[in-house]
């Protein structure tokens, strides 16, 4: 699971400029201005056709002649279709890259690119700033990135995080084929592709030189300056120089890059959306509705290009368009999102061919099943993501809502699984703007139109920004809170990269997350450690015996050496204890939004033989508001940790920090032992807590649980189990406190059903008295009197009054006061109990004498713990308000 942790760095994507001083010092392979083949006046041969179209560009239609074929009427077959014209594409040749054939067709540089500094090219010398980010998206390597800006394209390399080159489009191209909309990337970050507004789709190349260097740092005088060095380990003598800067993953440095212009593709149905895949370009068309597939180099029959009608796939709807496309290569699978709300899962046919299946049409390219129909409008789909590592397909719907189904086989077999839910309504988190699982597939990232939000793989939500106030966040520009349109991981998941509305910022915001997700032993179990890309956090109140108090220490300056450790990942978090007791043979399961244990995983694995007809055997239900990271059989507690958006009016940014959260498990399971009546099981491992200090709180929570379900149910008395629980208290010591304590919490209705199974009160009451725990013993006199059992100025409460004052207890003197001036108004109640208590405590001082004198003096001490001093067995109330306490941040959810 992952969390945010602290703010995240922001990185401007157009605020470069260059003078034309300036320009003649940079490189021009990093920054130039592209015309992109427009005509400046002529075309790029000095030739323009009758329809203004230059020369050049007329050479890159052609007719797709494998669409044609077969269909040439449409669905009444009277009327020929006009299908759109795709030019033929080829790439440049690009080190290390085999598979991309050379251009033999190029551009005059006047009309390719130049130099920001070249005048003749009618440039403007400068980068635009100011101008928002459209679209980002990430190498499949990781190693590099890019955004796009309406007229600029930026490359940039992830570690250091820097700008590799930058692409301005001219004024001449941007008349000629429209401001950037979306941008693509081959999956070999060897071609980028632009769509453009008006229906183009303009080409580059990225050639990297693997030797030259670029950003060297140096410092005129750094005698003043602290620089963090890095030893080199392994040299003779580690001669190796010291480097300075550098951080995880920049020992590479920056290396440096060219991007060309290669070629502009115009379509003349328009573009609703396009996939770039490893051999070809998918481009999905408006009107008509089609799908036209363009390779990156021609097949064996040199075709290049192919066409299928949205029409004629039979599979789809009529009339439909396709609206967004997504693919994932480990699962060989690709997605649709139409028009109409629906959601697809599609192969291409030869792949489907390749497998054996030989009763594919080959005129046919595509075949799919529709998973998700919408039931109503807030139900229609609107984008999708697939999670390879889990089987699973993510579809964000209009209402905000994600619904997951899991793919089970490739023949329209994928049943829903699970729904992550909106965290706020709707009209506060704006629209669903894209959706992204990190590359290990553990959390799914939202992005809305006013904030954002992650939940683990199976529906647990882990953080959000919906909570940030938007006064702080507008006075501080934190976008980043405020709407993502764009977002995409980074560096193993250990960062993510979003994109905000109408702004020219680039936010990277670290996250950390479990180790569990990366090494699955039973050492990151039990001690939870987050992992960074700069830190390790390793939770150390282990080491504390009551966990009253929690910690979380960061070791972000150590340095580790050795191998790369490789685990297995499970949809489901289990772990298996060798503890002494009824758990040490437990099996955990967390689900998503609870977790489930068999107390015995001998029992699960007998019944899920194959010679065994026996069913799984009911798991125990332990609901968590938190992501469960570890369980502490030896505490009795689930260990998680939530992340806590934190916006003060003193410093000018947003920061997210840690809180440890807990949760006492040990109620729960003792209920299901009780259910089934199993009493001895239930004793045995009440006792193995029994030492906790806060083991009383949770006999409380277990009597809560109980009477809250019976007060409601009413059933018979064979079937109830509250008197099993009942007979669980009364072997502890701490029998008496917690029953008070219940009645303290609940409604007086439910005392009825609680005291039917109990002695009478006032039996509670006297044993109370003789332990010596009177505040215990007001407990039960209030019940006394809410009963009506006994008068106002009763022989009860004379006893507890003068055995308080006695006993120099004047909290408890303070509270009888108060109860007894509460039941009369005239204060005549308070007035004959003080006068019965008088003559008691003299009598008692006649009787005592002397000796009076010569006792022990009684404690003092706050809430009554000076009673516990004489006479008391179990230290009962003093007992009780340490299970509050003790328990501190490790109290139950």
């Amino acid at each position: 699971m992952y969390w945010p942790v602290g703010t995240p760095r922001v990185y401007a994507a157009t605020t470069i400029t260059t003078t034309q001083a300036s320009a003649e010092s940079t490189p021009a392979s990093n920054y130039f201005l592209s015309h992109d083949g427009a005509s400046l006046g002529n075309d790029a041969n000095g030739e323009t056709g009758d329809d203004g179209v230059p020369a050049h560009y007329r050479s890159l239609q052609g007719l797709d002649t494998t669409a044609s074929k077969g269909q040439e009427q449409d669905e009444k077959g009277t009327t020929n279709l006009d299908i759109p014209f795709t030019p033929g594409l080829k790439t440049p040749l690009t080190p290390a890259v085999n598979s991309v054939e050379h251009d033999q067709f190029q551009l005059h540089d006047e009309h390719g690119s130049s130099s920001l500094g070249d005048a003749t090219t009618g440039g403007a010398g400068a980068v635009p700033s100011g101008e928002p980010v459209l679209a980002l998206r990430v190498s499949r390597t990781g190693h590099i990135f890019a955004v796009i800006t309406p007229t600029t394209m930026s490359i940039w390399q992830t570690k250091p995080t820097v700008v590799q080159a930058v692409v301005v489009r001219s004024k001449a191209s941007i008349k000629s084929y429209g401001t950037n909309v979306a941008l693509l990337i081959r999956p070999d970050s060897v071609i980028f592709v632009l769509q453009t507004s008006l229906g183009y789709l303009i080409t580059y190349s990225l050639a990297t030189d693997t030797e030259s260097r670029v950003y060297k740092p140096h410092f005129s005088d750094h005698t003043n300056i602290q620089r963090r060095r890095q030893s080199h380990f392994g040299g003779p003598g580690n001669s190796a120089p010291d480097q300075i800067l550098l951080g995880p993953g920049e020992g590479l440095g920056v290396r440096d890059v060219s991007v060309r212009f290669r070629r502009v593709i115009k379509v003349d149905a328009g573009i609703e959306c396009a996939l770039a895949l490893d051999d070809e370009l998918v481009v999905a068309t408006q009107k008509p509705a089609a799908v036209q597939c363009i390779r990156w180099t021609p097949d064996s029959s040199g075709s290049q290009t192919s066409t299928e009608l949205v029409s004629r796939m039979g599979w789809l709807d009529k009339k439909v368009s396709i609206k967004e496309m997504t693919n994932d290569r480990p699962m060989n699978l690709s997605t649709w999102v139409t028009s109409d709300g629906k959601a697809y899962a599609v192969q291409r046919t030869s792949t489907i061919r390749a497998n054996g299946n030989a009763d594919i049409d080959p005129k046919r390219l595509y075949k799919g099943y529709c998973f998700h129909s919408p039931v109503a409008e807030p139900n229609r789909a609107v984008t999708a993501v697939i999670n390879a590592r889990f089987s699973l397909i993510a579809v964000g719907c209009a209402d905000g809502t994600i619904h997951v189904y899991s793919v089970k086989d490739y023949a329209g077999n994928i049943p829903p699984s699970h729904v992550h839910n909106n965290p706020v309504t709707p009209a506060t988190s704006g629209s669903l703007m894209t959706l992204s699982y990190s590359p290990d597939g553990y959390c799914l990232f939202a992005g809305y139109g006013n904030g954002w939000a992650t939940w683990s793989v199976f529906g647990k939500s882990a953080s959000q920004s919906f909570s940030a106030d938007p006064a702080l966040t507008a006075v501080n520009n934190e976008t980043w809170l405020a709407g993502i349109i764009d977002a995409s991981w980074l560096g193993g998941a250990c960062e993510i990269l979003l994109v905000s509305h109408q702004s020219d910022a680039i936010w990277s915001l670290e996250m950390a997350r479990s180790a569990v997700t990366g090494c699955y032993s039973p050492p990151n179990l039990f001690r939870t450690v987050l992992q960074s890309s700069t830190s390790i956090m390793v939770y150390r109140g282990y080491e504390l015996p009551d966990l009253t108090t929690d910690a979380c220490t960061r070791r972000p300056d150590d340095s580790f050496r050795g191998g790369v450790f490789a685990g297995l990942h499970s949809s489901n978090h289990f772990s298996v204890e060798a503890e002494e007791g009824s758990l040490r043979n437990s099996l955990w399961v967390f689900e998503g939004n609870e977790l489930r244990l068999w107390p015995d995983v001998q029992d699960v694995l007998h019944a899920a033989s194959g010679d065994s007809t026996k069913e799984l055997p009911p798991t125990v239900s332990i609901p968590v508001d938190f992501y469960p990271l570890s369980i502490l059989l030896g505490k009795g507690i689930v260990l998680g940790v939530e992340p806590d958006l934190v916006q003060r009016r003193d410093v000018n940014f947003s920061y997210f920090r840690f809180s440890i959260r807990t949760h006492l498990f040990v109620a729960e399971i003792l209920q299901s032992y009780l259910k089934r009546n199993s009493t001895s099981a239930a004793l045995k491992l009440a006792q193995q807590y029994s030492d906790l200090e806060y083991f009383a709180h949770g006999l409380e929570i277990l009597l809560h649980h109980v009477l809250d379900e019976e007060v409601d149910s009413a059933p018979r008395p064979e079937d109830a189990v509250l008197p099993r629980v009942l007979w669980l208290l009364s072997s502890f010591k701490q029998y008496l406190d917690i029953v008070v304590q219940c009645t303290r919490k609940t409604e007086v209705r439910s005392w009825r059903t609680l005291f039917a199974y109990l002695p009478p009160p006032q039996e509670l009451f006297e044993e109370s008295l003789q332990r010596g725990s009177l505040k215990t013993a007001g407990g039960y006199l209030l019940v006394l009197h809410t009963f009506e059992e006994i008068g106002a100025a009763s022989e009860q409460s004379v006893r507890l009054f003068s055995r308080a004052i006695k006993e120099h207890d004047w909290e408890l003197c303070k509270e009888l006061a108060r109860f007894l001036a509460a039941m009369d108004e005239s204060g005549e109640t308070l007035r004959e109990a003080l006068e019965l208590v008088n003559i008691r405590v003299r009598k008692d001082s006649q009787d005592t004498g002397i000796m009076t004198r010569l006792g022990i003096p009684g404690r003092r001490g706050n809430a009554g713990a000076a009673r516990l001093g004489q006479g008391s067995d179990t230290g009962s109330e003093a007992q009780s308000a340490s299970d509050t306490s003790s328990f501190g941040a490790a109290s139950p959810s």
